[in-house]
């Protein structure tokens, strides 16, 4: 069940391989472009290359991107990339194809599921 209404969507992902900044980066304004005021949240902890134990958190909503966070470690629990999208609007089911072409790695998941079962 989605808790945010008819009116919105939240997209789950998770990727085993690192990201190139520079596709994170592009993935981030190509949905700020798209998507403006309703892309209500983009939060992560994800992997950069070259950078293994050091994640970054990530948030973003609408225009306006937090300053990256690095962390000294991952997580305890946690040891791969995750990145939630919550979009509104009528073209929001595009927010998920749209991230992934730029950022292939990413697996979309059902939060929850037993075995984080990947989803199409």
């Amino acid at each position: 069940m989605n808790r945010h209404g008819d009116t919105a969507s939240a997209f789950c992902f998770s990727a085993q391989q690192p990201f190139d900044p520079w596709a994170l980066e592009n993935a981030i304004g190509a949905l700020q472009a798209s998507f403006g005021r309703d892309l209500l949240r983009m939060k992560g902890l994800v992997e950069i290359q070259g950078h293994p134990s050091s994640p970054r958190v990530l948030h973003v909503v609408g225009h306006v991107a937090s300053p990256p966070r690095l962390l000294d470690g991952w997580p305890e629990g946690i040891n791969q990339s995750r990145l939630i999208l919550i979009v509104a609007g009528p073209g929001r089911a595009a927010a998920a194809t749209m991230v992934q072409t730029f950022l292939p790695d990413l697996i979309a998941f059902i939060p929850g599921s037993a075995g984080r079962e990947a989803i199409a």
